[in-house]
């Protein structure tokens, strides 16, 4: 999963919600400014919040395991 996408989906989908990022912001318990710097691709946040902002929009990331030789 490309990070670049993950963070233009979420403002993509926050937008057609719609919801400010204040909003989504209260509704899950970060900040708004995390949330800006993340659709702008300038930080990093744990997969954990990223998963509460979509389930938030009502979607939900589904992510599959890599298997490969160890």
């Amino acid at each position: 999963m490309n990070i670049h996408w993950l963070c233009t989906e979420l403002q993509v989908l926050r937008k057609e919600a719609p919801l400010s990022r204040e909003v989504l912001a209260s509704l899950t318990g970060t900040s708004a400014s995390t949330i800006a710097n993340f659709e702008n691709g300038k930080t990093n946040v744990a997969f954990s919040t990223v998963e509460k902002w979509f389930s938030e929009l009502g979607y939900e990331i589904d992510v599959h395991k890599i298997k490969g030789r160890r």
